[in-house]
């Protein structure tokens, strides 16, 4: 499928219900701090093993995080914050619907 086709992505994009919307939403929102996590990972040189150890979880866990197997929670980002030693900030921008 070409993603250059308007009518193709407008498609891929359309969705049951608002439920599934905000699904979709979570999982990009989820995706996106995965994104920044793996590059402060990359930044400090630790790896997904070495995260898993400093948040005191297992290796499936932070497998299943980074697959949106398992969503994030504030508890979670709260140990990500202290495992890369780094702080989250929220920012939120204009969007279109």
């Amino acid at each position: 499928m070409s993603l250059t086709d308007p009518a193709k992505l407008k498609a891929l994009l359309d969705f049951e219900s608002e439920e599934e919307r905000n699904e979709f939403r979570a999982d990009r929102i989820q995706l996106d701090i995965l994104n920044e996590v793996s590059q402060r990972m990359e930044q400090l040189g630790v790896s997904r093993s070495e995260l898993a150890s400093r948040l005191e979880v297992s290796k499936s866990f932070v497998s299943q995080l980074f697959a949106v197997e398992k969503p994030l929670n504030l508890r979670t980002l709260a140990k990500l914050e202290c495992a890369l030693e780094a702080r989250f900030r929220i920012d939120f921008s204009g969007r279109e619907h």
